[in-house]
């Protein structure tokens, strides 16, 4: 069985939690063509990118390692049908070392209704 794309794995999981591109966009400092790009398999996201981009959106540790592996696989950083559960993990956690001394970007939550007028608000009040 083939092992679906980062990109791929990214838009699925960035449409099913009804996050969209602009938001993920602005969340992160990612241009929104990028992430199209990314997605698209257009464009291969640098590590740090794929762990900023995989981190704002505050998934559970199984989808998350298996996109980053996923991710890991591209770069040709480790080949995915050689690895135990242990080995995979070990992926992931160099990935988010390297993610923690480079800068950490916050989990993604999507605005509700209230936090929208709060942030309009807020703008108001800097005018």
């Amino acid at each position: 069985m083939k092992q679906q794309s980062f990109g791929r794995l990214l838009y699925e999981r960035r449409s099913s939690m009804g996050v969209n591109a602009t938001d993920l966009s602005e969340h992160t400092g990612i241009a929104k063509n990028a992430i199209h790009n990314i997605e698209a398999g257009a464009k291969r996201a640098s590590p740090l990118t794929a762990l900023v981009l995989v981190s704002a959106l505050d998934i559970g540790p199984r989808v998350r390692q298996q996109i980053l592996v996923a991710h890991a696989a591209e770069m040709g950083a480790v080949d995915v049908s050689t690895l135990d559960e242990a080995g995979l993990s070990r992926v992931v956690r160099v990935l988010e070392e390297e993610r923690e001394r480079t800068g950490r970007a916050p989990k993604f939550v999507p605005r509700s209704d209230r936090a929208s007028k709060v942030s309009k608000q807020r703008r108001k009040h800097k005018r």
